[in-house]
């Protein structure tokens, strides 16, 4: 028997759009500035989907991130200072990590209200499954964007014939920033404590010779 794939729901989909804009300009005595802004969202959709444990959620099944939080913007400038300095600098902004929340209910929690056990307990006398439920829509929320400025200088010192002598120091994290790398996620006590975030300023002194 053929059968219309329609009787068994919609397909699901993945819509993008987007746009990237990239520049590069020359500017004072040698100075460059190249980067750009890259815009652009996935949508999916799976609301049509039949035996999902999404349907009857329309703010689960279907992901659209939001375009503020699809933006991302890179620049990189280069200028010499006075005595044969380099200078060069790299901003970045991007989107902060999504906040999400997993609530994990115990059998003993739903059987109250579902009148009977999980179908993973089987016919165990006692049942220690559960299940884990999304509190918060996909890509609904999201830590504030996340900045970085970074600065190197170097200087390139000839020593004759093939003799080259460069000196570097670099500067990462120039301004401190503490964005958000991870979180605990799970719905609790603890929810969103802040496992890990972006290293501190650094400085890192380093040299090249070549011969």
């Amino acid at each position: 028997v053929i059968k219309s794939t329609k009787e068994f729901g919609g397909r699901l989909t993945r819509v993008y759009n987007g746009v990237d804009m990239t520049m590069n300009a020359r500017f004072g005595q040698g100075g460059q500035l190249s980067g750009g802004v890259s815009i652009g969202r996935m949508v999916t959709d799976n609301c049509l989907v039949y035996d999902s444990p999404q349907n009857g959620r329309p703010d689960f099944c279907r992901t659209a991130r939001p375009w503020g939080a699809a933006t991302d913007v890179k620049f990189l400038v280069v200028y010499p200072l006075p005595w044969d300095i380099q200078t060069s600098a790299v901003y970045q902004n991007s989107s902060g990590i999504p906040v999400t929340a997993s609530y994990v209910v115990s059998n003993a929690a739903i059987a109250a209200s579902l009148g009977r056990n999980l179908s993973d307990c089987g016919t165990a006398a006692v049942c220690n499954a559960n299940r884990t439920i999304d509190l918060i829509p996909n890509l609904s929320m999201f830590e504030p964007r996340a900045q970085q400025v970074d600065l190197r200088f170097n200087r390139t010192f000839r020593l004759g014939g093939t003799r080259r002598f460069r000196p570097s120091l670099d500067i990462y994290n120039l301004f401190n920033a503490a964005s958000v790398l991870s979180m605990n996620t799970t719905y609790g006590p603890a929810w969103r404590d802040v496992t890990q975030i972006l290293n501190g300023r650094q400085l890192r002194i380093g040299a090249q010779f070549d011969f």
